[in-house]
C-alpha cells in the first residue's frame, strides 16, 4: 500500500489478516522476532486486537538481550557484579552515567548506527574506553558473528562489522 510499516500499521494489519484467516473458533499465531515485550509493537497489536473483538493470548519467549549473548557464550553477570542495565538503543534519553561503574553489565539492543551512539555516549559519560565489548550480529542464525573490542573502538567496529539487529554487552565479563 505504500505507507510506512510503522507499529500502529503492523497492528491493523495483524488484526485484518486475523479476521480474514480465521475461522470461527479457529486459531491465529503471531510470531515476533527479538523480544516482543521491549523494543516493539506487540501492546499495539494487543490493544488492536482487543478493540477489534479478536481473542489473542501473549506466549512469553526468550528475551534478545538474553538469548543472543548466551548463544555468543558471554555472560550478563560475573562473580564480581549482578547488575544488568538494558538499553534500547534507539533511546535518545538514556542516563548514561547510572551505567558507568565497572561492575554494571550494560546490554544495548539496537541497529549498528544506534548502538554506535549508544556506546559513544556510555564512554563520555565516564564508562572506561578500554572496557570490552562484545558485539553480536544476527543473533541465533547462521549469519551470527561476535566481535569483541575495547568500548572506546565499539562505534567503529559496530558499523564496519554489522548489519541489522546487534546487541553489545559492555562489561569485564566479556
Amino acid at each position: 500500500s505504500g505507507q510506512a510499516l510503522t507499529q500502529a500499521n503492523r497492528a491493523k494489519q495483524v488484526v485484518r489478516s486475523a479476521q480474514r484467516t480465521a475461522p470461527a473458533g479457529g486459531l491465529v499465531v503471531r510470531l515476533m522476532d527479538g523480544d516482543p515485550a521491549a523494543f516493539s509493537g506487540l501492546v499495539a497489536e494487543a490493544q488492536a486486537c482487543r478493540r477489534a473483538g479478536v481473542p489473542f493470548e501473549i506466549v512469553p519467549g526468550v528475551s534478545t538481550a538474553s538469548s543472543v549473548p548466551l548463544y555468543a557464550g558471554v555472560p550478563l553477570t560475573s562473580k564480581d557484579g549482578g547488575e544488568v542495565h538494558l538499553v534500547d538503543a534507539a533511546d535518545r534519553h538514556t542516563d548514561w552515567s547510572l551505567s558507568v561503574a565497572d561492575h554494571v553489565s550494560v546490554v544495548v539492543v539496537g541497529e549498528p548506527a544506534e548502538i554506535a551512539r549508544a556506546v559513544t555516549a556510555l564512554e563520555a559519560a565516564g564508562r572506561d574506553a578500554e572496557t570490552p565489548v562484545a558485539l553480536t550480529c544476527g543473533g541465533t542464525t547462521t549469519d551470527q558473528h561476535t566481535v569483541v573490542v575495547p568500548l572506546g573502538t565499539a562505534a567503529a567496529a559496530v558499523t564496519e562489522h554489522c548489519s541489522g539487529q546487534t546487541v553489545a554487552v559492555v562489561g569485564p565479563q566479556v
